[in-house]
């Protein structure tokens, strides 16, 4: 998968720059193999069934721009930002399966997939701060995000009488998935010595219209949410600073968790996505504390933080006896743990630093058949220089 990046950096004036950037990247991945079935049952011997070849496609050229024109106006902090993003991603997944029945070993079962999926994604956003006093910032601020999804599959079956690939129109079919955001946020940030806090709110309203070419399945949603934050800090200049914040987070579901495009590539396991998942919403809760030293920096952080409807894969059997792989909301998990970190320079030339991170982590699921719990310590080093 190769990947390029290209940045533009203009200052028009003294105060008025404008800031862009492209990534482009693209991947190809292929594999092929031989599945053998066998089936049991009431104790007998095993007996084999059928045998699969398989030989499957994924591609797809991805890119990302972004424009930024930034406004420095007459007092100090007074800023206005407009911003503009384009995000295309495309993915196309393909495959071919020879099935070879042992009751049938002349005839098997030919099949082919393709999948051509894609999503587009445009943001537009407007920012402003303002110095209400020289101790008081305000910030505000709009988005609007609007998004677009398809997934275009089809699949064909060998027919011996015609011979010659038909469609099998039954399951082929094309999703088409559209979401908008309309956000907008305020913060205001005090600076009163040696303090330093700030608050603010998002407010965000969500759409969401899908559906299927050949069907009268629908998704529509509609869902408001309404985003706090707030931090607290304390610094004392060339010594050391403590924090204490509390966040919300919003993560939307992307297209591969969206897609209900179904990979049958082996018949008794098959796999999916889920059109009709909401967003991730996370909640945060830390206290920092950041020591400066004379050989670098010590920082030292505990938090507590939990999602409640976490989107998780699931597996289950099918009345059809399939193995099926999709996703839902049916998660919570919650952390709770702290990290140390140190960060050393020597001469301005040698960069040396660590962390350490460990948290309890405790995971629920209220899906399926039974709900299900797991918890225990996890922790993680790094070293870097």
């Amino acid at each position: 998968g190769p990947f390029g990046q290209m940045t533009l950096d203009y200052d028009f004036t003294q105060r008025l720059n404008l800031n862009g950037s492209l990534r482009i990247n693209d991947f190809n991945n292929s594999s092929e193999g031989t599945t053998d079935n066998y089936f049991s049952y009431n104790g007998n011997p095993y007996r084999k069934l059928f045998t699969t070849d398989y030989d499957t496609k994924t591609d797809g050229l991805n890119y990302d721009a972004t424009l930024d024109l930034k406004q420095s106006l007459k007092k100090p902090n007074q800023e206005f930002t407009l911003s503009g993003q384009l995000t295309n991603s495309n993915r196309n997944t393909e495959y071919e399966i020879s099935r070879m029945l042992d009751s049938l070993p002349r005839f098997p079962i030919l099949e082919n997939s393709l999948n051509k999926s894609g999503n587009k994604e445009l943001t537009i956003q407007a920012d402003y701060s303002h110095p209400l006093l020289e101790e008081l910032l305000l910030e505000v601020g709009a988005k609007n995000i609007i998004r677009k999804v398809k997934s275009d599959y089809n699949y064909k079956t060998f027919n011996y009488i015609a011979d010659a690939y038909l469609n099998d129109t039954a399951r082929s079919n094309v999703f088409d998935y559209d979401q908008t955001i309309y956000a907008g946020y305020m913060q205001l940030s005090a600076t009163l010595k040696r303090w330093g806090i700030k608050g603010g709110l998002r407010y965000e309203h969500t759409n969401l219209d899908g559906g299927f070419n050949q069907s009268s399945s629908s998704v529509t949603n509609s869902y408001e949410n309404f985003i706090p934050t707030a931090t607290v800090s304390f610094t004392r200049p060339t010594k050391f600073s403590l924090k204490l914040s509390y966040t919300q987070r919003i993560q939307r579901p992307g297209l591969t968790y969206l897609n209900p495009y179904i990979n049958q590539s082996d018949v008794s396991n098959i796999s999916y996505g889920n059109p009709n998942l909401s967003a991730e919403k996370s909640q945060s809760f830390e206290f920092g504390w950041n020591s400066f030293q004379k050989f670098g920096s010590i920082n030292l952080s505990v938090y507590h933080r939990f999602t409640n409807n976490a989107i998780e894969g699931i597996r289950f059997v099918d009345t059809h006896d399939v193995y099926v792989s999709t996703y839902d909301n049916i998660g919570k998990n919650y952390s709770t743990g702290a990290s140390i970190g140190l960060n050393v320079m020597w001469k301005s030339k040698i960069y040396m630093g660590s962390n350490f991170n460990i948290f309890y982590y405790q995971v629920k699921s209220t899906g399926l058949t039974e709900n299900l719990q797991n918890d225990g310590i996890n922790y993680n080093v790094s070293l870097y220089g």
